[in-house]
C-alpha cells in the first residue's frame, strides 16, 4: 500500500486516497438532444461573446454576439452597446444567464427566418411582469408574419402569451386572437415548450404548450399585432418601434421547424429541468478536473480529482485488458469534503493495460473519465508462457503453463463482471458449460507472471 504523509489521509482496504482544493472545469452530456429539424440553440453558458465571436463574455460583461450552436450560423447580434444584455453567472443551477434590461431597452436580432410548424423551448427568469409584456422571441417568418411568445399579466392575456405566423402591417393596426397557458412564474426559472401545427394561427386546438414539463391546456386569451419591418428579435417584440422590451433573463433556447413527438419533448424539457434545476431539484454537473494512471515501481497509482461532487455518492475503479472489456478494482466513496483522490492497484497486470473511472450517483453510474494506459513490463528471473485451448471453447478449457505450478484463473465477461475463479494446476479441466456464448478475459496468475488471454465461448 502506498502510504502518503498528508493529514486528510484516510485509508481503505487495498487503497488510500488524499483530498486538496482545486477550481472547477464543468461539462455536460447532452445527446438525448434530437439534431434532426433543429434550427437555433442558444445557450448562455456556451456561445455569448462581447465581440465578433472572439472574447467569451464573462460575468456582468455586455454581449455583442449569441452564436447559434445549431450549426445553421443563426446567431443574434446587437451592435448598439447601450443595447446589449448582459452576462450574469451563477445564477441558474450554477449555470449563467442572458439578462435583459427594459429600462436599457436591451434586446438581440438576427436574420433568421421560419414560418410554419414548429416547436420552441425557452429556459427564462421572470422576476415581476406587473405592469409589462416582455417578449422572449419574435421570429420572423419567410412571408413577413412573426411569430411571438410573450410573458405578460395583462388584463385578458394569459401569463404565457403566443401566436404563431401572425401577418404584420406597417401600422400595426391588423389583430388577431391570440392564445396562451396559464403558469406561475417562478424566480429559480421557468422552461416553457410550445408547438404550432401550422393551422389557422388564432385556434388553440393547433397549438401544444408545455410549462416545466406539464402539459398544460392553450386557450384563447387576447389580441396580438404586429407592426412590419422588424427582424427576428429576443428580448423584445419590436424593438425598433420601441414596443415590449424584457424584463428579466434567458438561459437558453432551442427552436425545431417541426412538431417534436412527446417522447423527444420529454428528452429535451429532462435535459434543460436538469441542468437548471428548475424543479427545484438542484444537482451541479460532474465535474472531473483530471484523471491519470502512472507505474510506480510495481504498481499503477491512479489519481483524479473532482470538481462538484453534489449527487455523487463513490467511484468505481475499472481496469482492461484491451479497453473494451471492463471489470472493477474497487470502490471508493465520495468524501463530499476534500476532492483529490489515489488509488494503488498493487497487481496490475504485466503488460499494456488501461485504467478508467465510474462515477455513480446513489442509483447508477452518471459518467465515466477519460481511459488512460500503462505498460507494466516487469523483469523476472524466468519466463512463464500461458496458453489456452480449445479456443473456441463450448464446455470447458485448459490452461496451458511452461511451469508445472498452481495458477489462480480468473473469469471476466465482457461486462466487466467476475463470474469465476479458481486454483487449477496446468492441463486440468475447467468447466464452463454454465457460462453464457460470449467473449471472455481470462486472468491467468501464477507466482512470478500474470498474464490475460481473450476466451470465445460457443
Amino acid at each position: 500500500m502506498l502510504l502518503v504523509a498528508n493529514p486528510n489521509i484516510r485509508q481503505m482496504r487495498n487503497y488510500t486516497y488524499f483530498f486538496l482544493s482545486f477550481f472547477l472545469i464543468p461539462f455536460f452530456c447532452t445527446s438525448q438532444i434530437p439534431s434532426a429539424g433543429m434550427k437555433l440553440w442558444l445557450k448562455a453558458d456556451d456561445g455569448a461573446y462581447i465581440d465578433a465571436l472572439v472574447t467569451p463574455a464573462t460575468d456582468s460583461t455586455l454581449v455583442q454576439i449569441w452564436a447559434d450552436r445549431s450549426g445553421n450560423g443563426n446567431h443574434f447580434i446587437q451592435l448598439d452597446s447601450n443595447k446589449r444584455p448582459a452576462m450574469i453567472e451563477s445564477v441558474l443551477c450554477g449555470q449563467p444567464v442572458l439578462r435583459f434590461n427594459s429600462g436599457r431597452r436591451t434586446f438581440l436580432y438576427s436574420n433568421m427566418r421560419l414560418s410554419g410548424i414548429k416547436t420552441v423551448f425557452v429556459v427564462f427568469i421572470k422576476p415581476s411582469i406587473l405592469g409589462e409584456a416582455g417578449e422572449l422571441i419574435s421570429l420572423k417568418g419567410n412571408s413577413n408574419e412573426f411569430s411571438e411568445v410573450v410573458v405578460t399579466d395583462f388584463p385578458g392575456y394569459d401569463p404565457v402569451t403566443f401566436i404563431f405566423d401572425l401577418p404584420s402591417t406597417s401600422a400595426g393596426s391588423f389583430f388577431r386572437n391570440s392564445v396562451g397557458i396559464g403558469a406561475s412564474f417562478s424566480g429559480l426559472g421557468n422552461l416553457v415548450v410550445v408547438s404550432y401545427n401550422g393551422g389557422v394561427i388564432s385556434d388553440p386546438a393547433n397549438y401544444s404548450a408545455y410549462y416545466d414539463n406539464v402539459s398544460l391546456p392553450v386557450s384563447g386569451n387576447g389580441l396580438l399585432g404586429r407592426y412590419s419591418g422588424d427582424s427576428t428579435t429576443i428580448g423584445a417584440r419590436a424593438p425598433f418601434q420601441n414596443i415590449n422590451f424584457l424584463n428579466g433573463d434567458i438561459a437558453e433556447m432551442i427552436v425545431y421547424d417541426r412538431i417534436l413527438s412527446l417522447a423527444e419533448i420529454n428528452d429535451v424539457s429532462d435535459y434543460l429541468i436538469y441542468k437548471y434545476g428548475l424543479l427545484g431539484n438542484c444537482v451541479l454537473p460532474v465535474k472531473l478536473n483530471y484523471f491519470d494512471a502512472k507505474l510506480s515501481g510495481t504498481k499503477v497509482r491512479v489519481s483524479w480529482e473532482m470538481g462538484n461532487e453534489t449527487g455523487i455518492e463513490k467511484y468505481q475503479i475499472q481496469r482492461s485488458i484491451d479497453g473494451q472489456s471492463w471489470h472493477s478494482l474497487d470502490f471508493v466513496s465520495a468524501s463530499h469534503n476534500y476532492r483529490q483522490y489515489l488509488f494503488c492497484d498493487e497487481n496490475p497486470y504485466s503488460g499494456r493495460s488501461y485504467y478508467r473511472l465510474a462515477i455513480f450517483n446513489n442509483k447508477e453510474i452518471i459518467g465515466y473519465s477519460a481511459v488512460k494506459s500503462v505498460n507494466s513490463l516487469f523483469s523476472s528471473a524466468r519466463t512463464q508462457i500461458f496458453n489456452l485451448f480449445p479456443n473456441p471453447a463450448a464446455d470447458f478449457f485448459f490452461v496451458e503453463s511452461s511451469y508445472p505450478e498452481s495458477l489462480i484463473v480468473t473469469i471476466v465477461a465482457g461486462n466487466g463482471q467476475l463470474v469465476k475463479k479458481q486454483n487449477v494446476l496446468p492441463g486440468q479441466k475447467i468447466n464452463i458449460s454454465d457460462l453464457s456464448r460470449g467473449v471472455y478475459v481470462i486472468n491467468i496468475r501464477g507466482k512470478q507472471t500474470e498474464a490475460n488471454h481473450k476466451l470465445i465461448i460457443r
